[in-house]
């Protein structure tokens, strides 16, 4: 728990100039026993690379009972985005992440859709299946542009 509140520290130190920080909020999962909750930091550049942390959905949970209530990942790529119409952004993050079995840094593609009012923004991501052992989710994000 003390590493998490240390990179949320960093995290927010480095808000002051980014483009956009978002926090992670939770997940739902096609399976059951997977943890929904999973708390992090995203920073996002104007042009679109991105980087992030989170508690991981192999934390603590029915399906990992002996896990770490914390599974920490992390990822970074590059976040691409257009605008459908005003307040409402579709676009792709691409890059690569860590912290999931059985592979310690997996390629990420997740579509997302995204609406934004006054700077503030809500972010719904699609984590396709990665492997025939895993499941899909669905990811919330919220955050701020600055």
């Amino acid at each position: 728990m003390n590493k998490l509140l240390a990179f949320l520290f960093l995290g927010l130190s480095i808000a002051a100039q980014a483009d956009s920080l978002g926090v992670h909020v939770g997940t739902w999962h096609e399976k059951s026993g997977y943890n929904n909750v999973n708390p992090g930091l995203n920073y996002t550049t104007s042009e679109g690379y991105t980087a992030g942390f989170y508690c991981n959905s192999e934390s603590h949970s029915p399906k990992y009972p002996n896990s770490p209530t914390c599974k920490l990942s992390t990822y970074a790529g590059k976040d691409f985005r257009t605008s459908v119409r005003d307040g409402v952004e579709v676009g792709l993050v691409a890059g690569i992440v860590t912290g999931y079995r059985p592979d310690p840094v997996m390629v990420l593609v997740s579509p997302h859709l995204t609406v934004s009012h006054a700077g503030y923004e809500a972010s719904f991501l699609y984590l396709p299946k990665p492997n025939a052992k895993s499941t899909q989710a669905l990811s919330l994000m919220v955050g701020r542009r600055f």
